[in-house]
């Protein structure tokens, strides 16, 4: 993908320079993710590039030279830690002059974090209120709560996106906090990263790690796996629940859950195809919880309970962006891709003994 949309922009826009930032550069990409770049022209005929390569969308923003050099800064702060993936001197220079625009602008002075600490606490305590009130005032903090976090740390403020990958790089425990609140949403979790964003928290709130991995044999833990496939494909893919929950999701499929706090956060389910096999399937996590490892915690835990079960091998359709992964966890590919009701998939397993 990355090489086929370098080309592209090198055939249509002859560019000076081309900068690769975002999930595409630092590696934390998925299927939703877009191709974020930027390319420096003599000309252009336009500001923007949203064309499809490969079937991932470009969000290309397009600058003339004269821009690069003395333009707005806000249209290029995205240039600060770019890659420079193509450059005639141009796109040095276009990141050296993002860079001091930063480094000046990075300090807070001791007044407005004060101010900014003031403000945090008064909204704590009028999310105490009942009803509507004190809800909307919740949701304003929490959506005022990250560019908080950096002023007070003296770190500029490039955007949620940005920031997001620096705290979880930076600070695993803010991180965790952070990623709570915004999946829960609940008066407790709020104010726990509002804490911790003034420097208020206790230390073992923000250190506490509370996954838990569960088989679900009761009913409510079925519920939360059920939960976890509705928000995460159900409703980013347009699928039915006829067709998400099918004639496999029965009295007899195993469901493994993993949960933050009692949060259902990840899912998988599993039945037998044969006296040796076992399906694994509708591996799920929610998006704000990706990327941390769960997806592999729950395929292990899958993988546990079926060879406690007496199966040989673990079966999967994986669809085939995800066949990495799984080759990762000792998969191997076992047939020809094939097209599904949704997805295009391909079956892999994975010896248990």
């Amino acid at each position: 993908m990355r090489n086929a949309a370098i080309e592209y922009l090198k055939r249509t826009y002859r560019p000076r320079a081309i900068l690769l930032y975002g999930s595409y550069q630092y590696g934390g990409y998925d299927e939703y993710s877009d191709f974020d770049c930027m390319i420096v022209s003599d000309e252009k005929t336009r500001a923007h590039d949203s064309r499809a390569i490969g079937g991932v969308f470009l969000d290309c923003r397009i600058v003339t030279a004269e821009e690069a050099l003395n333009g707005e800064m806000g249209p290029l702060l995205p240039a600060y830690d770019a890659e420079i993936a193509m450059d005639d001197g141009i796109g040095q220079q276009l990141q050296q002059r993002v860079r001091q625009y930063v480094r000046a602008r990075e300090k807070t002075d001791s007044g407005e974090k004060e101010r900014i600490v003031s403000r945090v606490r008064k909204a704590l305590c009028r999310m105490q209120k009942p009803g509507d009130e004190g809800n909307s005032n919740a949701v304003s903090l929490l959506s005022e709560s990250l560019g908080d976090y950096f002023l007070l740390r003296d770190l500029y403020f490039f955007g949620s996106r940005k920031a997001e990958h620096f705290l979880e790089q930076n600070d695993p425990a803010g991180f965790a906090l952070y990623r709570r609140a915004i999946a829960l949403r609940t008066a407790e979790s709020i104010r726990e990263w509002a804490e911790y964003v003034i420097g208020e928290s206790k230390p073992e709130a923000a250190a506490r790690s509370d996954f838990s991995i569960l088989r679900g044999t009761e009913t409510w833990q079925q519920a939360g796996a059920y939960y976890v496939r509705i928000q995460a494909m159900a409703k980013k893919h347009h699928i039915t629940l006829c067709q998400e929950f099918d004639g496999h999701d029965g009295p007899e499929t195993k469901y493994v859950v993993v949960t933050d706090r009692d949060f259902p956060v990840a899912t998988a389910r599993m039945y037998p195809i044969d006296p040796a096999g076992m399906m694994i399937g509708r591996v799920v996590v929610l998006p704000e919880y990706r990327h941390r490892g769960i997806g592999t915690m729950v395929v292990r835990e899958c993988e546990k309970w079926a060879a406690e079960l007496g199966s040989e091998k673990a079966v999967l359709e994986s669809r085939d962006n995800k066949v990495d992964f799984y080759r990762k966890l000792g998969y191997a590919v076992c047939g020809e891709p094939s097209d599904g009701d949704t997805f295009r998939c391909v079956r892999m397993e994975k010896s248990l003994r």
